[in-house]
C-alpha cells in the first residue's frame, strides 16, 4: 500500500456545456496522423444538435491564448470532405476529434496536446 503522501494529483478539465458552447482539452493527438481528439464525448456534443454534415465552430487555445481557429463540417467519415479540407469527427473513443482529410492537422496547425490546450466546440452561425 501507498503512503498517501506519495499519491499525486493530476489536474484535469472535465469537459462542460455552457451557452451553446462545449469546452475542453486536447489530451492527446493522433500522431500517426496528426488528428487533434479532443475530451468532448459523442453524448455532450450530441447537445449541440449538430447534424451531418453541418458546420462546426472550433477554437484551440493553449495557455488560454487563441492558436487556431476553424469552421468545418461535422462527418463520419474522412471522405464527406475533399482532400486537404477540414472536418469534425467522433474518434474511435466516440470523442470529437479535428482533422484535415489526407494531411496532418496537427503540424499544419501546430498544435500540441496536454492540460494547457483547451478546446471550445460550438454550431457554427
Amino acid at each position: 500500500m501507498l503512503p498517501s503522501e506519495s499519491v499525486v494529483k493530476l489536474s484535469y478539465q472535465k469537459p462542460v456545456l455552457k451557452n451553446g458552447t462545449i469546452r475542453g482539452i486536447v489530451p492527446v493527438l493522433d500522431d500517426k496522423y496528426g488528428n487533434v481528439w479532443t475530451n468532448i464525448p459523442k453524448s455532450l456534443f450530441e447537445e449541440l444538435q449538430i447534424g451531418l454534415h453541418n458546420k462546426v465552430q472550433v477554437r484551440i487555445l493553449h495557455g488560454g491564448k487563441e492558436v487556431d481557429k476553424l469552421v468545418a463540417p461535422f462527418e463520419h467519415s474522412f471522405g464527406g470532405v475533399a482532400k486537404g479540407k477540414p472536418l469534425v469527427y467522433l474518434n474511435s473513443l466516440l470523442d470529437v476529434a479535428v482533422a484535415i482529410s489526407q494531411g496532418n492537422y496537427a503540424r499544419q496547425h501546430h498544435i500540441g496536446s496536454g492540460l494547457d490546450w483547451q478546446v471550445e466546440v460550438s454550431k457554427a452561425k
